[in-house]
C-alpha cells in the first residue's frame, strides 16, 4: 500500500508538466488514473500510520519526509533501489531522484540501510553532526534527537564516518559498530545480530541491564519510564517480544519474573516503577 501511495506522490509532478506540454501518452494517462484509483482505496488502510509529507524542492528535485510514530516501523525503496526500514519515532528525508554525484538522505532516529551499489554515486546518510558513505552495504543506524548517543553497526559491505566538517573520522569493518558520545567514540564487535530483527516487527535483547531495556522501550513507545528502586535496574534480560503487543505486554510479561510493581499515568504516558 505505501508504495504504491509513493507511486502517485511521486509521480504528480512528472504528470503535470507533460499535460502542460501536451505530450502525455495515452498509456500513461490510464497508468497515472488507475494509481489515483488505486490511491483511493489503498491510502486510508495502508497509510493510517504514518505521514509523508514534500518538504522543499528546488528546481526538478523534489524532497518527501517519511515520519513513523511510536510503535510503527515502515519500509521504502528509495529512487536508486535501496531498501530501508525505519523504526519508531524516526523520520527519513529523501529525494525522489538523486543527484549525479551523489545520494544524500537525512536521517532522525533509527534505519536499517540495504544499498545498492553504485560506485560513481556514493551514498551518504546525514544525521545530526555526522555523515555515514558508502557505496553499496547494509548497515544500522541510531541517530535519536532526544539520545546525544550516534551509533551506527555494519552487517557488510564498507562505510566511512564523516564529523560535521565531511572530515573522515573512521572505517568500519563488517561485524563492527562505533559508538559516538559526546565526540568520543569507540569501536567494538556486534554481539547481537537479533537487535536488527525490529526491522521485521520484534524487539529482541539479550542479557542487558533492566536500565538499558527501558530506554530502548521509551524510544520504540514515546512513553517515560520512571524507576524509583534504582537498584532493579542492574537485572538482566534475554527475551524477544513481537512489538505489535505494546508496551503494556512487555510490562506484564517482566513482572512475572520479579517483584516489580507498576503504576501507569495515562495522562501524562509515564510508568512508574517500585
Amino acid at each position: 500500500y505505501r508504495k504504491f501511495y509513493n507511486i502517485i506522490i511521486w509521480q504528480k509532478r512528472d504528470v503535470a508538466r507533460i499535460k502542460e506540454q501536451n505530450s502525455q501518452s495515452k498509456s500513461f494517462r490510464f497508468f497515472t488514473y488507475f494509481l489515483k484509483i488505486a490511491g483511493i482505496f489503498l491510502l486510508p488502510f495502508g497509510l493510517s500510520y504514518f505521514w509523508l509529507s514534500s518538504i522543499k524542492e528546488d528546481s526538478d528535485t523534489l524532497y518527501q519526509t517519511l515520519n513513523v510514530p511510536s510503535g510503527q516501523r515502515a519500509e521504502l525503496v528509495l529512487a536508486d533501489g535501496t531498501n530501508v526500514w525505519l523504526n519508531a519515532n524516526s523520520s527519513l528525508t529523501f529525494p525522489t531522484k538523486f543527484h549525479r554525484n551523489n545520494r544524500t538522505v537525512i536521517l532522525r532516529g533509527e534505519a536499517y540501510f540495504d544499498v545498492y551499489k553504485n560506485t560513481e554515486q556514493p551514498f551518504l546518510v546525514q544525521s545530526g553532526n555526522y555523515t555515514i558513505k558508502v557505496l553499496g552495504t547494509q548497515f544500522n543506524v541510531q541517530a535519536y534527537v532526544q539520545n546525544s548517543l550516534f551509533e551506527t553497526d555494519l552487517i557488510e559491505g564498507s562505510v566511512e564516518v564523516l564529523n560535521v566538517d565531511n572530515n573522515k573520522l573512521l572505517a568500519l569493518t563488517p561485524g563492527n559498530k562505533v559508538k559516538i558520545e559526546k565526540g568520543e567514540y569507540t569501536v567494538s564487535p556486534i554481539t547481537d545480530y537479533n537487535y536488527y530483527l525490529w526491522k521485521d516487527g520484534l524487539i529482541c535483547f539479550d542479557d542487558i541491564l533492566l536500565r538499558d531495556l527501558f530506554k530502548q522501550l521509551e524510544q520504540y513507545f514515546d512513553v517515560k519510564i520512571n524507576v524509583v528502586d534504582k537498584s532493579q535496574e542492574l537485572h538482566k534480560y534475554t527475551g524477544k517480544f513481537r512489538a505489535k503487543d505494546g508496551v503494556e505486554h512487555i510490562r506484564k510479561t517482566l513482572q512475572l519474573n520479579n517483584s516489580l510493581k507498576y503504576r501507569r499515568d495515562e495522562k501524562h504516558n509515564t510508568i512508574e516503577i517500585y
